[in-house]
């Protein structure tokens, strides 16, 4: 059962949203996206964890100062500005925090952290005042807190069906829905 204190605006960032097997939008189907700044007048803002694309920053950025980063495979962050690169540190010391929009070379220094994992990102996802909110009470995501577990993960788009299924066991079985569930 879905915890309503998670409807109130503060309590997002940092939170988990899985979308909903409902939701069959290209850009957010079956997404795990981390909040990483949420408030009542600006709306919030967030990265789609497990959509990787088939390229590597390398690819991207020849610069030499760069090459401790090049190795990482670019995510697809969501719909907007999908022309910028955007470097986030992902970490898990007694609680998670997440550390958005990285220069190259916080990023680099972020790689010696071991309870850090350092992404990629083309764009980022966003949401208006009060649309987030409204999508909640539609039930069109389903928010849960990150667990330690998420440091060990690949993020690939597996972890949509890992993070549900972790959540309870009717979640489990929600993680198993086809997308059309009329051809089962």
């Amino acid at each position: 059962m879905r915890d309503p204190a998670f409807h109130k605006p503060n309590r997002l960032q940092g939170q988990l949203l899985i979308a909903d097997p409902s939701v069959h939008d290209e850009t957010f189907y079956k997404s795990v996206i981390v909040i990483s700044a949420h408030s009542k007048k600006r709306g919030a803002t967030g990265l789609i964890l497990n959509h990787p694309s088939t390229i590597s920053v390398g690819e991207l950025v020849d610069d030499e100062e760069l090459r401790p980063l090049w190795h990482l495979p670019v995510h697809i962050g969501g719909p907007v500005d999908r022309d910028k690169l955007i470097f986030a540190a992902l970490s898990w010391n007694k609680k998670f925090s997440i550390e958005t929009r990285l220069s190259p070379e916080e990023a680099i220094s972020y790689l010696q952290d071991p309870n850090c994992v350092v992404c990629a990102y083309a764009g980022h996802s966003s949401w208006t005042q009060g649309q987030l909110e409204n999508e909640l009470k539609h039930s069109t995501w389903i928010v849960t807190p990150p667990s330690a577990e998420l440091a060990n993960s690949s993020f690939e788009p597996s972890l949509w069906k890992k993070t549900l299924s972790s959540i309870s066991p009717f979640h489990r079985i929600l993680a198993e829905t086809p997308r059309d569930v009329f051809l089962n």
